[in-house]
C-alpha cells in the first residue's frame, strides 16, 4: 500500500472524531489493555502510539484540533522527515489501511480544514485481522485453546 498522500508541504492536519454509533458503544479505547493485547500486533507500535496520542488530544478537544505533524511525529518517537516514504506518513497510512482512521471526504469539510483526518475514538474487535496476532492472543480473544 502506498503511504498516505498528503499535499506537498503539508505540515498540519485537522483531526476530528470518526463517529460510528455502534463502534463508539461497543469498542475499546485505544489506550486500553485490550487494544494493546489484540490490536498492537496488527497495527504496529507506531500506529498504536499515534492513535493513543490523537485520542488523548480529542479528550481535550472533542470536536477536533489542528495536529502539527512534525511535533506529533517527534512526540511518538518518529523522525521529523515528512516525505511520502518517511515513517510518520506511513504510520498514518497504516491507521487508514486498518480502518482506525480515514481521510475525510473533502466535499463534507469546511473550507478552513482542507485536509482532515477522522480517527476512531474506540476500536472494534479486530475481526478478520487476527492472523497478524500471535497464536496465544488469537486463542485468548476467541476463547479457543
Amino acid at each position: 500500500m502506498r503511504a498516505l498522500a498528503l499535499p506537498p508541504g503539508c505540515d498540519r492536519l485537522f483531526v476530528r472524531p470518526w463517529a460510528d454509533p455502534v463502534i463508539d458503544r461497543i469498542g475499546h479505547d485505544p489506550r486500553s489493555p485490550y487494544v494493546e493485547r489484540f490490536w498492537l500486533a496488527i497495527l504496529g507500535p507506531s500506529s498504536t502510539f499515534l492513535l493513543r496520542h490523537v485520542v488523548e488530544r480529542l479528550d481535550d478537544a472533542p470536536h477536533g484540533f489542528d495536529l502539527d505533524l512534525p511535533a506529533c511525529a517527534a512526540a511518538i518517537g518518529l523522525g521529523g522527515r515528512q516525505s511520502r516514504t518517511a515513517a510518520f506518513p506511513r504510520t498514518v497510512a497504516r491507521c487508514c489501511q486498518f480502518g482506525t482512521a480515514r481521510l475525510a471526504d473533502p466535499a463534507t469539510l469546511p473550507t478552513a480544514h482542507p485536509t482532515t483526518l477522522e480517527v476512531r475514538r474506540r476500536l472494534a474487535p479486530p475481526r478478520g485481522r487476527v492472523s497478524a496476532a500471535p497464536a496465544s492472543r488469537v486463542s485468548e480473544r476467541t476463547g479457543t485453546r
